[in-house]
């Protein structure tokens, strides 16, 4: 049993045992109860959420997963409302390869749900999303690699000797352990599902 646990469940038996006077939870004990509760509510690996892709762009949560964040900002679409259902997870859950190189720490899969007419058509307009994660470390530079675009003008050549796979190395985390790159959903045409894979190098 961890120490904050049973120090906390001897305060309330102390508490039960005939004392008139209200009982004290130890600010140890409160603070790791907290922490717990707090973990509990953000950690969502391998539960989707879901993100909502709008004609005029804007952005959707990456589920906090493990120590990971994240916002990730769409362009806006050539469409209408797209529902989309984002999972995260530290384990390869969702069928993507192993990169050509380094080594796969981190995974996000957008599920396409509900659309109407054709798939998701992004423009190109320059969006920018930001990852955080306990898990950069500072000596380590690090690769996102897209499985599952459709196409992607940001591609050097078309498929299938170009992407996608839609691949940029995103460089090292800044202090605050975030890495800010060009949104790979730039100019992409989203048809089904993708899932995001980041490699550490």
């Amino acid at each position: 049993m961890p120490r904050y646990t049973a120090l906390l469940a001897a305060t309330l038996l102390a508490g039960c045992a005939g004392s008139s006077a209200p009982m004290q939870i130890p600010a140890s004990s409160q603070i790791a109860a907290q922490a717990l509760s707090r973990t509990a509510q953000f950690d969502a690996c391998d539960t989707a959420a879901h993100a909502m892709i709008r004609a005029g762009g804007g952005q959707f949560a990456l589920p906090a997963c493990a120590g990971w964040k994240g916002k990730i900002v769409y362009p806006p679409t050539t469409g209408t409302t797209y529902r989309w259902l984002a999972t995260s997870s530290t384990t390869n859950n969702f069928g993507a390869p192993p990169p050509p190189s380094g080594t796969a720490i981190f995974y996000m899969q957008t599920a396409r749900t509900v659309t109407h007419g054709s798939g998701a058509t992004f423009q190109n307009t320059g969006a920018t999303d930001t990852v955080t994660s306990t898990a950069f470390r500072p000596s380590a530079t690090y690769t996102l690699i897209v499985y599952g675009l459709y196409t992607d003008d940001q591609c050097p050549s078309a498929p299938p000797s170009g992407c996608p796979p839609w691949s940029l190395n995103v460089g090292a985390a800044s202090g605050n352990h975030s890495i800010t790159f060009g949104s790979p959903l730039n100019g992409a045409v989203v048809n089904g599902d993708t899932v995001w894979q980041f490699v550490q190098n």
